[in-house]
């Protein structure tokens, strides 16, 4: 599982399009939020949270296999590997560059 919060909702297709060429999306969806944040004691409006549920894609991740010399790992625990490293970029290049923070990922390892 893949989530993106998205702090400049400009970026989501910007964002997507790498993903979906690496990854098979099973399903994606925008997580609820609720309108009146006030209400509930947020000074901030929540951003909007895209959820992803993916797997990455065979010739992917035989080719991440072999050029990280993965060989000896389980082919989950290297699959896990990947999307891990793909949240850092993703984290490196929308968020944690000098410049504007525009989005932010975080992954669930899969059981």
């Amino acid at each position: 599982m893949l989530h993106i919060a998205l702090l400049d909702p400009a970026v989501a297709q910007e964002i997507e399009n790498p993903i979906s060429s690496r990854m098979l999306i099973d399903k994606f969806e925008k997580l609820d939020t609720i309108d009146d944040y006030k209400s509930i004691g947020l000074e901030v409006k929540p951003r909007d949270i895209m959820r992803y549920f993916v797997r990455v894609k065979n010739d992917v991740l035989d080719k991440f296999i072999t050029d990280e010399n993965f060989k000896s790992l389980d082919r989950r625990d290297a699959e896990d590997e990947f999307v891990y490293q793909n949240s850092f970029k993703i984290n490196k290049q929308y968020y944690a560059s000098l410049g504007e923070k525009k989005a932010l990922s975080c992954h669930t390892a899969a059981t």
